[in-house]
């Protein structure tokens, strides 16, 4: 039995989701709602100790951290796969693994000020809740920004636009690839353009929506256009209706 246990429409959640799409593996999805801080409830942590999605189980064997899943789903099952054939083309994929877990933070603080996001979300309890709530965050960094956020005055002009700059210099490691072949790792669609088309996607709307352009970036718009036209893309980056657990 494979269940994953997500969060919909994070970024995270969505590069596991697209993998198991891709490859077309069936699966039972366990929605954890973020927002209201499931990632932190004692049975979630018997799983991932970090408090974090997703998660997966396969079997009984738990599997975390969404870059490791992937290339855990593509050693497992072996058809269709998503990984280069070219020991050259594997080894950039592999590096593209490492960018997109570097892509995470400069989302992070975006997506946890975002309205509607975790940080509004902890706004809205009382007192006692929200302290309680930060302090079960198991990874310090995520508590961090959750006070900042939640209990004090937030990031400040220059925290912005830090993020924004190390989004940007990942976003010209992405055109500067592109220059060598279609794909991140040259000639294949792998699990580099899965693990890193969520951060670009939300770079794009979110982050960069003023610099990341045709004009200043033309080879990542036309990728980026090009892979969120794949049905699998589309399917995963499309909002779960809300009694839908599947993924």
């Amino acid at each position: 039995m494979l269940e994953l246990y997500h969060a919909g429409l994070t970024a995270c959640s969505k590069k596991v989701r697209l993998c198991l799409r891709e490859k077309e593996i069936d699966y039972v999805g366990r929605f954890v709602n973020i927002n209201r801080f499931e990632q932190h409830r004692p049975e979630y942590l018997k799983l991932n100790p970090n408090g974090v999605v997703p998660t997966l189980v396969h079997d009984g064997e738990i599997i975390i951290e969404s870059t490791v899943i992937n290339e855990y789903l593509d050693d497992t099952f072996p058809d269709i796969p998503l990984r280069p054939k070219s020991p050259a083309e594997r080894a950039r994929m592999r590096v593209w693994a490492k960018i997109s877990d570097e892509a995470l933070a400069p989302n992070m603080v975006f997506a946890f000020t975002a309205r509607g996001g975790m940080g509004d979300a902890a706004k809205q309890l009382d007192d006692a809740t929200r302290a309680d709530a930060i302090e079960r965050f198991p990874l310090r960094d995520r508590r961090v920004i959750m006070t900042k956020i939640a209990l004090g005055e937030g990031f400040n002009d220059d925290e912005l636009a830090a993020a924004q700059q190390k989004a940007e210099d990942i976003v010209l490691k992405v055109e500067r690839a592109l220059d060598s072949g279609p794909y991140l790792a040259g000639s294949q669609y792998s699990l580099a353009d899965i693990n890193m088309i969520p951060f670009i996607d939300r770079y794009r709307q979110r982050i960069l929506p003023d610099r990341l352009t045709p004009a200043l970036y033309p080879r990542t718009c036309e990728w980026h256009e090009r892979i969120m036209a794949r049905p699998q893309v589309q399917d995963t980056f499309r909002p779960l209706p809300a009694n839908e657990t599947t993924g």
